[in-house]
């Protein structure tokens, strides 16, 4: 039996600014360094490292958690995998995953039978007071053709560097193999070379005299060690192909070890993999390169074998049915968007018959919906404040101006440096440069439309050092400071009751200026909704009409915690006493980092939800009306992010995109 949420959309992927300018940010990030800072997605997470995985990176090292977001610190980047962030004690899920993954990706040796001279040298020739930007193109292009052609043509390979070759070969083969070091390659692919360094012909040239193998695929190489020669550095017994994908790989099916083929017969193109030779077993890992789509596939590995699979979110180990024929082991299996396969071989001499229903992954029959009841969030709402009228001791007020432009321009006045990605750390700015320059006011402006009587808070930095008057009410004595809010710089401040009134309201913090001051964003926290339209301006929250999709526009833009979803369902009695019935959740559409789910009742964890299909099996269910609770949790973008920033500008993420222009 299957429940369906027909659209769980925590869109803290779409962002809001304060100018009621609504991005239509989606997705997830696809580098781990550099890329994306708040928005992302477990999925996203996942996606890179398994990439990184199959290509031999096993050992991960992260940016992990902030010291602080005081000041320039938030502009960090990427995402912090700390308290910051609401979903940082759910990732221990996307870890151990790499960490069972790492264990198995460094046991054994790499099995790998293609090695690539490197064509850097060639294309060095092209450098230099003549050097032509077409060649340039021309030889980058086929570097990047070539090592996708093989990379998901599925035969790994490993790259020779021509510099280093005659200290890891000795000057010596090894029977029809080539010798690199501890590797060991069957056939050598020389790639449109150019030029080709004297020792490296010698040793191929040996090696096919020897019976070793030698792929010149492209151009031949028309110089030696960077010079004319009156002789053609031929490779007398190697084999010359085309430079095609067809060509190349064809050259190379003999020596390939796995092959995916869909379901149609084609091959795959979307799938990378790494094997490891560990005594007389296997480890495989796979992983679908693919975010979105899934694919039906039917894989094959040379060899007679007993195939495991181990499933790495959760340690178990299921035994899969395969075939033997013609020298291959042979099981489908469906890669779903995003997904990846961890497999240990172990030798074989018959085939084992076990059940391999849940491998090839199921496709579920909708019986009913999840019924939603109430929604909860986890921290207040907020007004994010963010545009201000600034002035200098006695000078007019500005216009209203965004507040890291603020920064820019007092900075520029009293020239000192600007903050942003080349900023020098604080740690560095001598104590005769820290004094205060100017005294700096700003006036924020927001309208309510009704009288605020509940607990309200004002979140900023620095409290300390700031006077603080929110319609003639001081609020900046340190005996008022309650906490913090999302970081600990972030200093919170409790606003009396009946002190934000129906109508225009004016919040004025006063401030010495020094180059360490930090000029940033302030926020208002509690129980009340946000319209942007016609100006981001508060208005009553009514919990009871939140309901499916998008939080961004039911009052929420800025809002950057977890919502609840707290649900119910009706599961039927079945006819049958002996029959059994498990349930799965499926929850198709949703942006959020991860959702997890619950027993209402007995609060007992009963899953999560980060990757495709987007199911979660809840196992047998007792019959009658039952209770869960779906958590879909936010990040900081929507409170912290470049808001700002202009669609179409750039994907990436550096300091200096906050500050508007």
């Amino acid at each position: 039996m299957d429940l369906l949420v027909d659209s769980i959309e925590h869109n803290t992927a779409k962002q809001v600014s304060s100018v009621a300018r609504q991005n239509g940010l989606k997705g997830a990030m696809s580098e781990i360094y550099g890329v994306t800072h708040w928005y992302f997605t477990f999925e996203g997470h996942k996606g890179c490292g398994d990439w990184q995985a199959a290509l031999g990176i096993t050992f991960r090292v992260h940016h992990l958690t902030w010291v602080s977001m005081a000041g320039e610190g938030k502009r960090d980047y990427p995402a912090c995998i700390g308290y910051q962030s609401p979903w940082y004690k759910e990732y221990g899920y996307i870890e151990d995953h790499f960490a069972r993954v790492g264990v198995a990706m460094t046991r054994g040796r790499p099995v790998t039978r293609v090695g690539v001279i490197h064509p850097i040298e060639s294309y060095w020739l092209a450098f230099g007071p003549d050097r032509s930007g077409d060649e340039l193109e021309v030889q980058d292009r086929a570097f990047a053709e070539l090592t996708s052609w093989l990379l998901h043509g599925l035969i790994d390979f490993d790259f020779i560097s021509e510099s280093l070759l005659p200290s890891q070969t000795s000057g010596k083969t090894r029977g029809k193999k080539l010798q690199v070091g501890k590797c060991e390659y069957d056939t050598i692919v020389v790639p449109n070379l150019r030029t080709i360094r004297s020792t490296t012909l010698r040793i191929l040239r040996d090696l096919t005299k020897a019976g070793g193998k030698v792929i010149v695929a492209g151009s031949a190489p028309e110089f030696i060690d960077a010079k004319e020669t009156k002789i053609a550095p031929l490779i007398e017994q190697g084999k010359y192909i085309m430079w095609s994908q067809q060509s190349v790989l064809v050259a190379l099916e003999e020596f390939r070890e796995l092959r995916i083929m869909k379901t149609d017969g084609t091959p795959t193109d979307k799938l990378l993999y790494q094997m490891r030779q560990d005594g007389d077993g296997l480890f495989i890992f796979i992983c679908n390169t693919d975010r979105d789509s899934p694919v039906a596939t039917t894989v094959q590995v040379k060899g007679s074998w007993h195939v495991k699979m181990l499933e790495t979110l959760t340690g178990e180990e299921k035994c899969v049915q395969s075939s033997t024929k013609g020298g291959w082991t042979t099981f489908p299996y469906r890669f779903e968007g995003c997904a990846s396969l961890l497999l240990r071989l172990h030798p074989s001499t018959e085939v084992l018959e076990v059940d391999n229903a849940n491998l090839p992954g199921q496709v579920h029959r909708t019986t009913m919906s999840v019924e939603l009841e109430s929604i909860e969030l986890s921290e207040p709402n907020v007004l994010m404040l963010d545009y201000a009228e600034y002035k200098l001791n006695d000078s007019p007020w500005s216009k209203p101006t965004e507040i890291l432009r603020i920064d820019n321009l007092i900075r520029d006045e009293l020239q000192i440096p600007r903050k942003g990605a080349a900023w020098k750390q604080p740690w560095a700015v001598p104590d005769s440069e820290r004094a205060p320059r100017t005294h700096v006011t700003l006036r924020f402006s927001f309208n309510s439309t009704f009288t605020i009587t509940s607990p309200i808070q004002v979140a900023l930095e620095d409290a300390s050092n700031i006077n603080v008057i929110l319609n003639n009410t001081t609020l900046s004595t340190n005996e008022q400071r309650e906490g913090w809010w999302v970081d600990e710089a972030i200093t919170t401040l409790p606003i009396p009751p009946n002190t934000i009134l129906k109508g225009n309201n004016s919040l004025i913090l006063s401030f010495p200026f020094g180059i360490l001051t930090n000029v940033e964003r302030v926020y208002l926290l509690g129980e009340f909704a946000v319209s942007l339209h016609p100006y981001p301006h508060i208005q009553s929250l009514d919990m009871k009409s939140l309901t499916w999709g998008d939080i961004t526009t039911q009052g929420l833009p800025f809002y950057a915690g977890n919502v609840i979803y707290h649900c119910s369902v009706m599961i039927p009695t079945l006819c049958s006493s002996t029959s059994k019935q498990t349930t799965t959740l499926s929850v198709p559409k949703f942006s959020s980092p991860v959702l997890t789910v619950h027993n209402t009742k007995t609060n007992d964890k009963l899953g999560r939800i980060a990757f495709q299909p987007h199911t979660l099996p809840l196992g047998e269910i007792k019959e009658g009306n039952q209770k869960i609770s779906i958590t879909a949790f936010g990040n900081r973008y929507n409170a912290f992010g470049h808001i700002h920033l202009r669609d179409g500008i750039t994907n990436q993420c550096w300091p200096d995109i906050w500050r508007s222009k």
